[in-house]
């Protein structure tokens, strides 16, 4: 274990009110440290104080479930100061080599960078309220989901979101107005995957009220056409379904009564030959997403609209980026953000049974109340992203810790920025980074 363990000194609530007072004075920030100008101001709700021994997510009160599914993201962590900066933890003989991608969600910036954290390359928008997500594509174009700067003070605007591609070299390839949310790909025949909200009505569930549906959207590899949607809520509502809805009481959004029902935070295309004969949830064509307000990971068919599988209901709180093996198994970010701490959990959709977990000691110690990310890498370690602390580590199966990063960028008060995810790549896939002048910011 690490002996330079950050514990979280407050509350989520009285964190944020820290955050949002404190005055952004470049001039603050201690020397060689990467100052960061301030986001909008944009409190989330205050979050219920919970003792991490309560229990599963069904013991949480109406009251604070519904305000831990309205949290907002943080731009800086709320974890107490602390000098961590970079990389702190490198064994070399254990982590698996590479390069890392990570996004930071204010800047509206994506930034690669080696196993030592030194900056290799990045790409920044502005003006921009924030970036979402963003995906690295074969060649070195970046994907990016998106808000442009807007008055609201949700962090959901439609009329301001995005879809963006951006060239290695930082221009823009295209950016398209569209609701697009938390996630985006490449599909194997080159369209674009991502998440679009849509409000509509659901007098089935709410008869004043709209529902904040989710289409899985495919579009054009250039963005301009919508080839096709898949909607969530009408894959729940289907006639035989037998997936358990969790109604999630309405809230003002922009003005208008909306349940976030689903919240879908990632979204992956399935395309394994190699396991699609072996059980249907493998079948080409297949969609893996979460439904984080619904405590849910979830595979339908993208054509019929049918769920294929779903786990994790009072198992899960509020989860993130689940991720297909080549096992076949699905691994997954747990934030746990009712119980306050989070696990990394790999469960086989064939049985639903966890194969591996892992969680740090003491538990309270690893834990995002939002966001979150995971990746198993080529050599059976996991690759995580701890967000609301602006920091990503490498654990073996064992859960030994090889690799530890804490992003440079700090507030006047020297709390870290949060990361969205964090994802490393072999640089023999990325050539283009050896061109004269590719790497174009620097630290």
């Amino acid at each position: 274990m690490r002996s330079s363990r950050i514990r979280r000194g407050s509350t989520a609530a009285r964190g944020v009110a820290a955050f949002v007072g404190c005055l952004w004075l470049a001039a603050a920030c201690e020397p060689g440290r990467e100052a960061a100008a301030p986001p909008p101001a944009n409190p989330p709700a205050a979050v219920a104080d919970r003792d991490p021994a309560e229990g599963s997510p069904a013991e949480l009160t109406e009251h604070q479930r519904e305000l831990l599914e309205a949290l907002g993201y943080v731009y800086f962590s709320q974890d107490e100061p602390s000098d961590a900066s970079g990389v702190v933890v490198h064994d070399r003989a254990r982590a698996h080599p590479g390069v890392n991608l990570h996004s930071i969600r204010f800047l509206c910036r994506a930034e690669l960078r080696d196993m030592d954290g030194a900056l290799l390359h990045a790409w920044e928008q502005k003006p921009c309220r924030y970036w979402s997500t963003a995906e690295l594509l074969p060649g070195g174009d970046l994907l990016v989901t998106g808000m442009d700067p807007t008055s609201a003070a949700d962090d959901y605007d439609p009329a301001a979101m995005f879809l963006m591609r951006l060239a290695p070299d930082g221009s823009v390839r295209f950016k398209r107005a569209i609701t697009a949310h938390h996630d985006a790909s490449l599909t194997p025949s080159g369209e674009i995957l991502t998440i679009a909200l849509h409000n509509r009505p659901a007098r089935r569930l709410f008869p004043h009220a709209l529902v904040e549906d989710e289409r899985l959207t495919l579009l054009s590899g250039d963005g301009e056409e919508i080839v096709a949607e898949t909607s969530v809520l009408d894959a729940i509502l289907r006639p035989g379904s037998t997936f358990p809805i969790r109604k999630i009481r309405p809230r003002k959004i922009a003005g208008e009564l909306v349940s976030q029902m689903f919240h879908a935070n990632a979204i992956e295309w399935i395309d394994r030959p190699d396991l699609a004969g072996t059980h249907p949830v493998y079948a080409a064509g297949n969609v893996l997403t979460c439904l984080r307000n619904q405590d849910r990971i979830v595979i339908l068919s993208y054509e019929t609209g049918e769920i294929l599988w779903s786990w994790g209901l009072r198992k899960l709180e509020l989860p993130h980026h689940p991720t297909l093996l080549d096992n076949g198994n699905v691994l997954l970010f747990d934030n746990g953000t009712g119980r306050k701490w989070s696990r990394v959990l790999e469960v086989d959709p064939r049985t639903d049974e966890i194969v591996w977990s892992y969680q740090a000691d003491p538990p309270e110690s690893f834990f995002s109340a939002n966001r979150g990310s995971n990746e198993r890498l080529p050599n059976g370690n996991t690759l995580i992203a701890d967000s609301d602390s602006g920091r990503a580590f490498e654990v073996t199966p064992e859960g030994e810790t090889v690799w530890e990063f804490f992003a440079p960028q700090v507030d006047a008060e020297g709390r870290r920025a949060t990361i969205e995810r964090i994802k490393r790549y072999d640089p023999a896939d990325l050539p283009w980074l050896a061109v004269p002048g590719a790497a174009t910011a620097t630290d």
